[in-house]
This record gives C-alpha cells, structure tokens and sequence, in this order.
C-alpha cells in the first residue's frame, strides 16, 4: 500500500509540473560531492552493528552529476562505502570490505512553484553495484617467478547488487551552490535490500529563459 501511494504522489506531480512546463524555466548542471552511508536492512547486519561488531570505514562517499531544470531532475551518481568487521569469518575481518555502485535517478521537485532555491523532491532510480572483499593495499604476495606484487588489491569474494530504488530528498541552492539531503531506499530485492542517507554539496551552471 505505501509503495502503490508513493506511485501515485509522483505521478500527481509529474502531471502538475507537466501542466506549468511552459510558465518559466531555469536549467542547471551541476557537480557535487557527499557524505553517504548505505544501511543493508538484513538481520545480520543490523545485529553486527548493534553490537559494535561492524562499523564503517574512513571512505564513505557519493559524487556525481545532476541535471535539473525547476521541476524536474536526472542525476548519475557514484556510491562508496568501506565497513570494517572486528570479529568473525577472518576472509571479513582481515581484508577489505565495500559497497560501491552506479545509480541513474529521476525525480519531480514537490513544489516546484513555491520556491527554485528550496525544495523537497520525490523520485524513483535504478542501482547497479556490488559488494566485494578485497585485499588490503599493503599486503603483497609473490607471483610465479618469484617477484612480489605489492598492493595486488585482488578481490576475494563479491555480491552483485542490482536493484530498483525511490528516493526522497531535499535540496537547498543558492546561486552555484546547492545543497541536497537525500534518502533512499530499495524494492523489489529484499534478499539485497539497502537504505541510504546522504548529505551533499554541489557548483551548479546555470541557464535562465
């Protein structure tokens, strides 16, 4: 029922922006560059964090690009973050491990009229991604003639992550700077499924009609 009512919230504003296209218009692109921390929503990770068993790494971020005009916006975004296991399976607790990912979205500013400096934003996308396990960047090993390979950063172990996701967010600019507070969250994986909270900043180029 939540997801049928989202659905039906975003198509109520993409017929209403539909409707005012033709009022005004601005049009940006932009750069930007965050804090993002990805939340896998399945029992054992929960419980790993709970009990201070899993936490996050030094490297935790999104960047990427956004195109946006005063109703709407399309974003192509790069996510990464590092965990860091303080006991258990030591393939976990000895290497590295991370989620990164690729995610195309669309959204619909909510009240696109009201104001083009402040907003909240309602939108669906699609994340392709994995989560790895790697070798640290200073563990070396020898390879078949004898010679030793710093740095091999070889992966160990992977979980591909595709999925479908909405989001919600808010998104503050003035002039070339903006700044965003998003979330999101997957469906339709739930064996997968993640939520993820991100806050952040952005230059923008500007073109008014």
């Amino acid at each position: 029922m939540k997801k049928i009512l989202l659905m039906l919230l975003f198509c109520i504003v993409l017929f209403k922006a539909k409707a005012q296209q033709h009022d005004y218009s601005s049009y940006s692109s932009e750069f930007y560059v965050g804090y993002s921390l990805v939340h896998f929503l399945n029992p054992t990770f929960s419980e790993s964090r709970n009990n201070d068993n899993l936490n996050y790494g030094s490297l935790n971020i999104e960047a990427g690009m956004k195109f946006t005009n005063r109703f709407a916006q399309f974003n192509l975004s790069y996510i990464r973050n590092e965990y860091i296991l303080s006991s258990g399976n030591p393939l976990l607790t000895e290497n590295d491990v991370a989620f990164n990912g690729f995610e195309a979205g669309f959204s619909l500013f909510l009240s696109p009229i009201t104001s083009k400096n402040f907003s909240p934003y309602l939108g669906v996308g699609y994340l392709g991604g994995s989560l790895s396990v790697t070798e640290p960047d200073d563990t070396s090993t020898t390879n078949t003639n004898g010679q030793n390979n710093n740095g091999s950063n070889a992966a160990l172990a992977s979980a591909r992550i595709s999925t479908p996701l909405w989001k919600f967010g808010i998104m503050a600019a003035y002039k070339r700077v903006s700044l965003n507070l998003e979330y999101r969250q997957t469906f339709l994986t739930p064996e997968r499924a993640f939520h993820q909270a991100s806050l952040s900043l952005g230059y923008r180029f500007i073109r008014e009609d």
